[in-house]
């Protein structure tokens, strides 16, 4: 399992700023893997719902934001633009 969770950091932590990496976690991280169970899941159909942090505080929202906006990657701007348009219809 400990492979599996390497490998999911590494693809979708190497973008961030400060990103999260199983070697540099605590000892109690290593322990919680064994609590982790890996399976596949063969879909008939998927169903949609979007949701961009709705129920949280607005200064929470606009600093998930801010730091989607300062990644520089167009899918985070994309996701960070939604998010503000969720954001301005409070």
């Amino acid at each position: 399992m400990e492979q599996i969770v390497v490998s999911l950091a590494e693809k979708f932590e190497s973008g961030a700023t400060t990103p999260w990496s199983l070697a540099d976690s605590d000892p109690a991280n290593r322990a919680r893997l064994r609590g982790i169970v890996g399976f596949e899941l063969r879909s008939t159909s998927v169903q949609v719902k979007l949701k961009l942090n709705q129920n949280h505080p607005v200064a929470n929202v606009a600093g998930v934001i801010a730091g989607l906006r300062d990644t520089g990657s167009e899918e985070a701007a994309a996701v960070a633009a939604l998010m503000q348009k969720e954001l301005d219809k409070r």
